[in-house]
């Protein structure tokens, strides 16, 4: 394994995921590269139907906040593992790490699990799980805390 892609959304629990992977790293030679998705719709909350729509600026706004973000992120990771930051879009976050990662000839992909149960999972569903259904990639998950 030469180059390991790690999911960030700068969320606690993803950012717990920066060591091991940074580790695994280290002991295979392998290049990490910090991914994070700037989604292609707006979440609208279900309380909430009076959210404006998103617009190029507030787009661009997150876009450029996602990579200062990571630059950032980058700088957890020690000097002698070789990093590269990426912020893409896509309607489906997971689908679009997995794309990304085959594209990019990734030999894996690293994330964290949020944990989520209940009513949290059916809203907000589970990238770590989609990403284990459609990746065709190896997936290490860091448990959530």
């Amino acid at each position: 394994m030469r180059h390991l892609v790690l999911t960030i959304d700068f969320s606690e629990n993803s950012l717990a995921a920066v060591a091991p992977t940074e580790e695994l790293a280290r002991a295979l030679g392998a290049k990490v590269t910090l991914i994070h998705v700037v989604p292609d719709t707006l979440l609208v909350p279900i309380a909430d139907l009076d959210v404006p729509p998103r617009t190029p600026q507030v787009w661009m706004h997150q876009w450029e906040n996602a990579r200062r973000r990571l630059e950032e992120t980058r700088h957890r990771l020690g000097d002698d593992v070789e990093v590269a930051t990426e912020v893409i879009d896509g309607e489906s976050v997971a689908g679009a790490i997995v794309k990304w990662a085959k594209a990019h000839d990734a030999d894996a992909i690293c994330l964290a699990s949020h944990g989520r149960r209940g009513l949290s999972r059916i809203a907000f569903g589970s990238v770590a799980e989609e990403i284990l259904r459609v990746s065709s990639l190896p997936v290490f998950i860091h448990p959530s805390r």
